[in-house]
């Protein structure tokens, strides 16, 4: 759609930044929006925005020019700038590796394919690890540091959702198959769900193929656990 037929708001309108480092990230985020709004000049500042609604709420989307902290920091500068009424941030991004995580009422649950994870501040950790700050010993690796927790009215908001998955679904599963159907809309294929039998955790001594390849080639026998249900 054309600038001209979208809407269009002041800078000040906007209060919820979305950062993401991947160019799959950023599309992703992009067909969460409701609906996507013109775009605004941002005099000073090279970033490349992406502004609409979610929901009731007014969210920026920028992705860094490449990895890194610094350059995502840069972004966040920017963007914090360009729209000055931004209360919350979110890095938001995909992510492998992880097993388990802890069950609503106890105990672990495992994290499967498609998952989404949020963060949570819990005794001593702010809910977000900084591993490059940690150290490794004998015993093994050890974080020194981590973030500061975030706003409670994001706590808040996070236990709320919980609460909803838990007892009645929520509505996740539609907001992540609508997304799915306005990225393939786009012809952007590569976005689907490739089915369970590809949710393979191996173990953590086992060696990946070289960067870029998949693990269509992995010896299956080398997997953690059976990861099926629903």
């Amino acid at each position: 759609m054309d600038d001209s037929n979208r809407i269009r708001l002041t800078p000040d309108a906007y209060t919820v930044g979305w950062v993401c480092v991947l160019g799959s990230e950023q599309d992703a985020a992009r067909a969460l929006l409701d609906e996507e709004h013109a775009r605004l000049p941002t005099p000073h500042d090279d970033t490349a925005y992406i502004v609409g609604r979610m929901g009731k709420h007014n969210v920026v989307i920028a992705r860094p020019i490449s990895q890194g902290k610094a350059n995502a920091a840069d972004v966040a500068v920017n963007m914090t700038r360009s729209f000055p009424q931004i209360r919350f941030g979110l890095m938001v991004g995909v992510g492998g590796g992880a097993t388990t995580s802890p069950g609503p009422y106890g105990g672990t649950r495992d994290i499967r394919l498609g998952d989404v994870v949020v963060s949570k501040p819990q005794k001593k950790h702010g809910g977000i690890v900084q591993y490059d700050t940690g150290k490794k010993y004998p015993e093994g690796y050890r974080i020194i540091s981590h973030l500061n927790k975030p706003k409670s009215a994001l706590i808040a908001a996070a236990n709320m959702l919980r609460s909803n998955h838990n007892c009645n679904g929520g509505n996740m599963k539609k907001y992540v198959q609508d997304a799915i159907s306005r990225l393939q809309g786009w012809g952007l294929e590569y976005f689907y769900f490739p089915g369970r039998e590809h949710d393979l955790l191996f173990r953590p001594e086992y060696p990946h193929p070289d960067e870029g390849e998949d693990c269509s080639t992995c010896d299956r026998t080398q997997t953690l656990g059976d990861k099926s249900g629903d």
